[in-house]
């Protein structure tokens, strides 16, 4: 082999087995440091989260609650328009409990048009002037038993038995017979008088005193719950009752309609616990949500 050429450095190849590069070229090149001049960073899979990741989360979570409570008062509020409507009349001005309504919707900013369209609803029309015909829709919820009486006034049945299916798809709802699961009954809730203190606390019902005076005025079942006093008559005697109890306690009717009770109760978590709760909850919810929905009756506990 011939004696290597002065001046040029060797590098092997794998093609060739030598590379001649001159010197001066390798000189020229800058020089690579031993020690790195900034400090290596960790590698990542994912890249980091924001500061605000959990603070924005919960923020989120407490939104959606406030607008699923607000909904829900809204709801409320146009059923309990419906039915001071529907009870003691369409006028205002002649009925007291529909005028303290009506402000109440306008102070959470209700609007006029959903307003006079839930007191309409109250006369059996819709907004538009048409009849409503009223009807009950039976559901049952398969993994818990759970059963859902639906009452409807529409203007289009086929619409709203649409709609009540669309609310309740994929939520283990379906239709089902569940009537015979209820009864009907008159419901009276009395109220408590303006005045009515002792020692500046206002005074509620006694279980004793509402039991005797519904006995006496012919009633089925009564019970009190935080000094409110709900009393239970059969359906044709819902006003003979209403009246006449409300006269033995002296206490005005706050309410008094036709309702569904169940025979029997299921056990069931709507508001959270097991999958088939969360279920049978948001279903709950998107169907009292609907326009066309009057009240849901359910035999859960």
């Amino acid at each position: 082999m011939p004696p290597p050429r002065i001046g040029l450095t060797h590098l092997p190849s794998p093609a060739s087995g030598f590379n001649l590069i001159p010197k001066h070229v390798l000189l020229s090149l800058p020089r690579l440091s031993a020690t790195p001049s900034s400090p290596s960073k960790p590698f990542h899979t994912n890249p980091p989260r924001p500061s605000g990741h959990n603070r924005w989360s919960k923020i989120k979570h407490d939104k959606a609650r406030a607008d699923s409570h607000r909904s829900k008062a809204r709801t409320q509020l146009t059923r309990d328009l419906a039915l001071a409507s529907r009870t003691h009349g369409a006028d205002p001005s002649s009925n007291p409990k529909l005028a303290s309504l009506i402000a109440s919707a306008k102070k959470i900013g209700f609007s006029k048009s959903s307003t006079e369209a839930a007191i309409a609803r109250g006369q059996g029309r819709s907004s538009s002037g048409l009849r409503l015909e009223p009807f009950t829709m039976e559901l049952l919820h398969t993994a818990t038993g759970a059963a859902m009486l639906v009452e409807c006034m529409t203007d289009n049945k086929a619409r709203t038995l649409q709609e009540v299916r669309e609310a309740v798809k994929g939520l283990g709802v379906g239709e089902g017979s569940v009537e015979w699961m209820f009864e009907r009954r008159g419901r009276v809730v009395l109220g408590r008088l303006e005045g009515d203190m002792e020692g500046g606390v206002e005074e509620g019902l006694g279980e004793e005193e509402v039991m005797e005076a519904a006995v006496e005025a012919g009633a089925v079942d009564a019970e009190v719950l935080d000094g409110v006093a709900e009393v239970f008559t059969e359906p044709e005697e819902l006003g003979a009752v209403a009246e006449s109890v409300a006269g033995k306690l002296g206490r005005r009717v706050e309410r008094a309609e036709l309702v569904w009770v169940a025979k029997g109760e299921v056990e069931v978590e709507v508001d959270g616990g097991s999958k088939e709760g969360v279920g049978l909850g948001k279903a709950l919810e998107r169907v009292e949500e609907l326009d066309s929905v009057v009240a849901v009756w359910m035999n859960t506990k």
